[in-house]
């Protein structure tokens, strides 16, 4: 089966009303209004997103592959999709290859430094998340840290 079949199964299991396209409808909208309107659906598609990831062993996503395969309904894709990944990584569940990478350094100090600085790293827009190749999903990163972690211990 290919990756893409299996993810749109697990959909299906995960969600049981994902076919029924009123429902569908409400989702794939874009936010409007305050957040307290369209926080519960922020939170449905971050918890879909950190599941299937989750399901797929992967701990780095592409945002292109996240909307145009993961959840394409026929060619009808969450309008909200990049505003999610955007406060995704505004809420530091994200992270980009520019957060992580430091071209002049190979030292690990570098490297534990550069990550808390995260912590203070400036918001950023949904079009910057999309143009990402890969984002690393810090609670997936995290667990395989301890996988690791625990096979030195």
């Amino acid at each position: 089966m290919d990756p893409v079949s299996s993810v749109k199964e697990f959909i299906r299991k995960q969600v049981p009303d994902w076919d029924d396209e009123i429902m569908a409808t409400a989702r794939f909208k874009a936010f409007s209004g305050q957040r307290s309107d369209w926080e519960p659906k922020y939170l449905f598609w971050k918890d879909l997103i950190l599941k299937i990831a989750r399901h797929l062993d992967l701990f780095i996503i592409r945002p292109s592959q996240v909307k145009e395969e993961w959840f394409n309904r026929g060619g009808l894709t969450p309008l909200c999709l990049d505003h999610v990944l955007c406060l995704m990584y505004n809420e530091g569940d994200i992270v980009r290859n520019v957060d992580l990478v430091d071209p002049s350094s190979g030292r690990l100090s570098q490297l534990f430094r550069k990550v808390r600085n995260l912590m203070v790293r400036s918001p950023v827009t949904p079009e910057i998340v999309m143009l990402e190749d890969h984002l690393f999903l810090t609670p997936l990163l995290k667990d395989k840290t301890a996988q690791i972690i625990k096979c030195f211990i």
